[in-house]
């Protein structure tokens, strides 16, 4: 799934977040190992969704995935199931928290 997720990304044209995307998908926080397949598979919904339309791409991978899902759920809510949604939400929670722990080594002087 994860050579899935890349080829989407490397196939949307401007796509500005791939580094931020590789270290996400290669992380090994909780959410990634418990759940890796439904966090994986968040991330491809979203960058479907983005591959769909590029004006939803944002300034960072946490704000594009934010406006995607935001989209997402107000114009597709009968298309897609709860797992589809749970998924684009645990990808989301999972940059968050790769944010949050880049912010906590920065702050007490770690190589981040």
């Amino acid at each position: 799934m994860k050579n899935k997720v890349l080829d989407l990304a490397m196939s949307i044209n401007d796509f500005k977040h791939m580094n931020e995307l590789m270290v996400a998908i290669d992380s090994e926080l909780q959410l990634m190992k418990s759940d890796t397949d439904l966090v994986l598979h968040g991330f491809y919904l979203v960058l479907s969704e983005l591959q769909k339309d590029s004006t939803l791409q944002r300034v960072s991978l946490l704000s594009t995935m934010l406006e995607v899902k935001k989209r997402y759920g107000v114009l597709t809510m009968f298309k897609h199931t709860a797992i589809d949604m749970c998924g684009i939400t645990l990808a989301i929670n999972h940059v968050r928290m790769l944010l949050k722990l880049k912010r906590l080594k920065q702050k007490h002087g770690c190589v981040a």
